[in-house]
């Protein structure tokens, strides 16, 4: 039943919906709605995720404060990235593909690496919960929403907050 599933993300293609329900996401065709895969490894509800730009893989953000990498066409787990001291709300890859960025429940964001699965840094951007993402189509800009306020990273600049609304 549709009413017990979360949010949907399109993969790049339109080929591929993911959906999730509680802690599972679930792969689905959206012409003929069959299920198409599983992707099951987390041990609390997911609340955020992203394609990669070539739809190849998917990021899940959880409230078991994990970020898990998921290849697509071989329906395996890459990584699981226990970098956050916070439930995880929202992810997004940059353009690069090889970087991927998590915000948190705490006001943090973490880079990390892709194809490693490690931590590259973390920024904390405010008190309030990331609550979104938003990264510019060139990589450089990557707008955070936090409650009650939006905040605009220049990534090529510095690893601090450069504009806030």
């Amino acid at each position: 039943m549709l009413s017990d599933y979360g949010g949907g993300w399109l993969s790049p293609d339109n080929s591929l919906l993911v959906i999730h329900r509680l802690n599972e996401l679930h792969a689905i065709d959206p012409v003929n709605g069959k299920l198409v895969n599983k992707f099951i490894g987390h041990t609390n509800s997911i609340s955020g995720v992203a394609f990669s730009d070539d739809g190849q893989l998917i990021a899940s953000a959880g409230d078991d404060r994990t970020l898990r990498i998921w290849d697509v066409p071989n329906n395996e787990l890459l990584h699981t990235i226990p970098a956050h001291n916070h439930p995880l709300n929202t992810v997004a890859f940059l353009p690069d593909g090889r970087t991927i960025v998590s915000g948190d429940e705490g006001g943090n964001l973490v880079f990390s690496h892709v194809p490693t699965g490690r931590s590259l840094f973390e920024i904390q951007v405010g008190d309030g919960e990331v609550r979104g993402l938003e990264l510019s189509s060139d990589g450089r800009f990557l707008a955070v929403v936090q409650e009650g306020s939006l905040v605009v990273l220049n990534l090529d600049a510095d690893r601090s907050p450069s504009v806030r609304h």
